[in-house]
């Protein structure tokens, strides 16, 4: 994991006088919204049971991670669509009522939330595999390597943006802001065209862990 006190070095020369802690806040800002809308950090969450008479499921990310939404599901080693609830009104009709039996989709609820369109009929141990997209939490300290190794200009990008749109500071650049958020845009279109062009079924072996 790379701290947010890695990133301080490229920021703090263009906005002098700025506690460290509002810059530290901005670059985390910056790497929030970068995973969000590019979805490209990404893990696959332990493996765990399909549960008979259980149809709504919670997940967890890795410390410090919290979930944008999922990007790879398996159910008992069988690919499922996810569909909004009113798609799936219209594909399965009567899908609420159905008699319990295999799931052929699922449906977000919340980011860390999803519910099958069957109530299990039977449990199957390690049947669930979910690929999941992360950011980090509004409080993390560290971000995965990948937003210093390979983003870290992108995340600079963001963070000076933020910073200089401040009013009234000595740092303060309202046009420098904007060419940095033009900069940080067109950072975030690059991750997301890589995140596309990635294999979202990436190998989903995982240990067995305990959901909600």
């Amino acid at each position: 994991m790379a701290t947010l006190e890695s990133i301080l070095p490229l920021i703090q020369p263009h906005i002098p006088g700025c506690p460290e802690s509002i810059a530290l806040d901005a670059i985390r800002n910056a790497c929030i919204r970068f995973c969000k809308d590019t979805r490209l950090i990404r893990e696959t969450l332990p493996a765990d049971d399909i549960i008979s008479t259980v149809d709504d499921y919670t997940m967890t990310a890795s410390l410090n991670n919290d979930i944008v939404g999922i990007v790879h599901f398996l159910y008992d080693e069988r690919e499922l669509p996810g569909h909004t609830e009113e798609e799936l009104d219209i594909i399965d009709n009567g899908w609420r009522t159905a008699d319990p039996g295999e799931a052929t989709a699922y449906m977000s609820i919340s980011p860390n939330r999803f519910k099958l369109n069957r109530v299990p009929d039977e449990t199957i141990v390690g049947g669930l595999i979910v690929r999941i997209a992360t950011r980090p939490t509004d409080t993390a300290t560290e971000v995965n390597d990948i937003l210093f190794n390979d983003w870290r200009e992108t995340i600079k990008y963001g963070a000076l943006s933020e910073l200089l749109e401040i009013p009234e500071k000595l740092w303060s650049d309202m046009k420098q802001s904007i060419w940095y958020g033009k900069r940080f845009n067109f950072g975030i279109q690059s991750g997301k065209a890589q995140s596309v062009k990635g294999n979202l079924k990436k190998s989903t072996g995982a240990v067995m862990r305990s959901w909600t």
